[in-house]
């Protein structure tokens, strides 16, 4: 069995629509993305939701769409090789406000229905501590992320504080970024942790938190549970056991017996064409008498 894990991340943001991508936000794809990987990318645009630009990917969550934040996943292909990609938060003259993007590259995880469980919880009243009220994951050891992301138009945000109600792991930051303007312009923040499950299959984790070091205008909150990817081999076994027998029976010695045993596998075997009564001939066929 393959465990999912985080294997690298990358951000992008714009401050403004005078950047050398003018409205774009342009981030570049994790470093080592490989085809088959999963891509988990999630941001905030100050009044406007990042959308990408590219084709291939999903919407993780909708809950976000009217608070400008919104997370997406995708199963690399051989586009997403060493690229780069544009994200647009357009709407009128929201072109000029602050978006930030961040991607994390996932290995392990099961190849068709990659995403086992998620939720989502967004607000536009604004929060410091932000909580979604969580999720059951149903596989052993999936990979959990907690995503959050926010915008306000005061100063600069960091992102801590991450944990689940039930069973809290150990928690490791993958990135925290902010778009970098100055203090009283437009802010956007996007942080994410990952951290492996620990409780049994079936258990709800609670509550999922995550601490911004301010109030946010908008946010979102979530949690995603990455299932992982299971590979069944028939295994082969050998036993090997020795029985000895008393030394000496009336002064003579007696043999070691060694019993070796091998359990292999059964082979694939093919089902044969059923057994079938032929019809029978009158005319050559005959059933002799039969004598009691």
């Amino acid at each position: 069995m393959a465990f999912p894990a985080v294997q690298s991340s990358s951000t992008g943001s714009r401050t403004s629509n005078s950047g050398p991508f003018g409205t774009a936000i342009r981030v570049s794809m994790p470093a080592g993305v490989q085809v088959g990987d999963l891509l988990i990318a999630h941001g905030a645009g100050n009044s406007n939701l990042p959308t990408p630009l590219t084709s291939g990917w999903n919407a993780l969550t909708t809950v976000g769409d009217v608070n400008n934040v919104k997370a997406y996943w995708k199963i690399a292909d051989s586009g997403d090789l060493g690229a780069t990609q544009d994200w647009t938060a357009l709407a009128g003259s929201a072109n000029t406000e602050a978006a930030e993007i961040g991607i994390v590259r996932i290995t392990g995880h099961d190849p068709v229905n990659p995403i086992q469980q998620s939720h989502f919880t967004s607000s536009g009243s604004g929060g410091t501590t932000v909580n979604d009220s969580g999720i059951t994951p149903t596989p052993l050891q999936c990979l959990f992320l907690i995503l959050a992301a926010g915008s306000n138009s005061t100063a600069a945000r960091t992102t801590s504080g991450y944990a689940v109600a039930n069973n809290n792991p150990s928690w490791a930051e993958v990135f925290d970024a902010d778009s970098a303007g100055s203090a009283g312009s437009n802010h956007t923040l996007a942080a994410l942790a990952s951290a492996n499950q620990t409780s049994s299959p079936g258990n709800a984790t609670g509550n999922a938190t995550a601490v911004f070091s301010g109030s946010e205008s908008n946010y979102l909150v979530g949690i995603v549970a990455i299932a992982p990817a299971i590979t069944l081999t028939a295994p082969t076994q050998a036993l090997t056991s020795t029985l000895i027998v008393p030394a000496f029976v009336r002064g003579i010695v007696a043999p070691i017996i060694s019993i070796i045993s091998t359990f292999i596998a059964p082979a694939v075997s093919t089902v044969l064409k059923k057994w079938s009564n032929q019809s029978k001939s009158t005319s050559a066929w005959n059933n002799q008498s039969k004598t009691p």
